[in-house]
């Protein structure tokens, strides 16, 4: 089996507490995983769901630089031996090498044998006996393994992020196509080029500033610009600032891009609520994920569709599709996109969506019709950056109400 993983937020603790008492001799109260699922407490949680029943769980920390701490992990009886608590245990592993551990140690009740198993396997060895650190007569053992290192430049842009913005926004917006001006409306409270981020200088585009920009409200934190496949990057650095950034704690995403319309219903100035997506671009980040898995936040989704109910803006909900171009789709490959049920196209986002979902993120995704790709219809880039004001002046009472109703959703 192969199960969905979400980032663990307010509001599971007492499930997270249920599960622990049938599993643990000495369980953790509710108040303990209150705690540890807060954004301030340092704590990263991850939970595992099998058709929307939660089944597992791992929470980690860095306690000291270097040095990962894997503080709880647990999984329902009837989910064991299946895998589920390798994967979480990868996961939180892998969170650690990004963030500059070369280490890993947690505990472990000396009795319990098929977790001392696992975690041998895996390459951790016994280092201090824990007299009745379970209680009394309860004897406990400290493993350690070394970490292999992260991605070459994924923990050096960790560091480097972490020393210019300190505390990071809840709320991380990517930026498609001359869609800077989303941006504009919240003010600028801090301003990063890439230049100054190890590893993401060069390969800027027309109507890609390349710059990181916090919100003066500092409840958001917009990339200006992205990479693209076509580029020459491949699917891990096309998606390396946004998952660094998920790292650091920015937990709820909204992805945007500029895009052709193939449905006959979306018309330049629209925007879509992306639904799903069918990935052509043969641009694919290294990540886990599970078939059928939804890719886009539902709730999100009906927060947007909401918000353009109540300010009448042209937005609606469909299917996209990421090819790999630079090239523009010929009439062939239009009419293929239309018969697969796509909506609009584009040369970003799913796999930025893959990513960051497959981490447990919640993602939104919103695509802003540039043009028409009927038969005869010229597409060029300069004429999708030339439509951004006709998309700004119906749209931008729309995205402020948006961005206010997600800024209160990721921090509930």
């Amino acid at each position: 089996m192969y199960p969905e993983i979400r980032l663990g937020r307010p509001g599971y603790e007492d499930e997270l507490a249920r599960i622990e008492k049938t599993v643990y001799p000495d369980p953790w109260p509710a108040s303990v995983f209150e705690e540890c699922l807060q954004r301030w407490s340092g704590v990263r949680t991850w939970l595992a769901f099998d058709r929307n029943r939660l089944i597992g769980y791992v929470c980690a920390a860095v306690p000291a630089p270097g040095v990962l701490h894997i503080a709880n992990l647990c999984v329902v009886r009837s989910r064991r031996r299946l895998g589920v608590g390798g994967l979480l245990l990868g996961i939180a592993e892998e969170w650690g090498a990004s963030s500059g551990c070369s280490h890993c140690v947690l505990e472990v009740r000396a009795t319990n044998r098929a977790a001392v198993s696992l975690y041998i396997s895996r390459g951790y060895l016994p280092c201090e006996r824990l007299e009745e650190y379970y209680g009394p007569r309860r004897h406990g053992l400290r493993l350690i393994r070394s970490l292999p290192p992260a991605r070459a430049g994924v923990a050096e842009l960790g560091r480097a992020l972490t020393l210019e913005l300190g505390v990071v926004p809840p709320v991380g917006v990517v930026l498609g196509s001359g869609l800077s001006w989303v941006a504009e409306q919240f003010g600028e409270g801090s301003s990063i080029p890439w230049s100054r981020l190890p590893g993401l200088a060069g390969g800027d585009l027309p109507g890609h500033p390349g710059r990181l920009v916090q919100s003066a409200c500092g409840r958001f934190l917009f990339i200006l610009g992205r990479r693209h496949h076509y580029q020459g990057y491949d699917g891990d650095e096309v998606c390396m600032l946004p998952v660094t950034l998920a790292g650091l704690g920015v937990s709820t995403w909204v992805l945007t891009t500029s895009v052709g319309a193939v449905s006959p219903g979306l018309s330049t100035g629209n925007a879509m609520v992306i639904r799903d997506h069918v990935n052509l671009s043969g641009c694919v980040p290294a990540v886990r994920t599970r078939a059928g898995s939804p890719v886009y936040d539902a709730e999100l989704g009906g927060i947007a569709i909401q918000a353009a109910s109540e300010t009448g803006a042209p937005v609606s909900s469909g299917v996209f599709a990421c090819v790999s171009g630079p090239a523009y789709e010929t009439p062939a490959e239009l009419d293929l996109l239309a018969r697969m049920g796509v909506d609009a196209v584009s040369m970003s986002t799913a796999p930025e969506a893959l990513a960051l979902s497959a981490l447990g993120c919640d993602v939104l995704g919103l695509a802003f019709v540039t043009n028409t790709c009927g038969p005869g219809e010229k597409v060029t880039h300069q004429g999708v950056l030339a439509a951004q004001g006709r998309l700004r002046a119906g749209l931008e009472p729309f995205m402020r109400k948006l961005m206010e109703e997600i800024a209160e959703h990721a921090l509930r």
